[in-house]
């Protein structure tokens, strides 16, 4: 009994130290953003800001949901180029 408790722990300990670094995790709290819901005329400038903000907060990355066809396009193409000049991942 106290071999196996012994062997439990040194696994767990060796979990610990291999453990994959924090940095590759999400970092912040999760959001859903919805790309209907820009405006055509400020796409460039709204995802610019955003992206700022996002760095500023420590996130790494964003999740969007595209629920039109006009979504894809436009809006998508342009957040994952601004939010990729500030190393946000989408």
């Amino acid at each position: 009994m106290k071999k196996t408790a012994l062997l439990i722990m040194m696994l767990l300990v060796l979990i610990v130290l291999y453990s994959v670094k924090a940095d590759e995790y999400l970092i912040g709290a999760y959001s859903q953003y919805q790309l209907r819901y820009v405006d055509e005329d400020d796409v460039d400038d709204k995802f610019t800001t955003l992206g700022e903000k996002l760095k500023e907060a420590g996130f790494n990355a964003a999740s969007f949901s595209v629920v039109e066809e006009d979504d894809v396009s436009n809006k998508l193409a342009t957040a994952i180029g601004r939010f990729n000049n500030y190393g946000i991942r989408s």
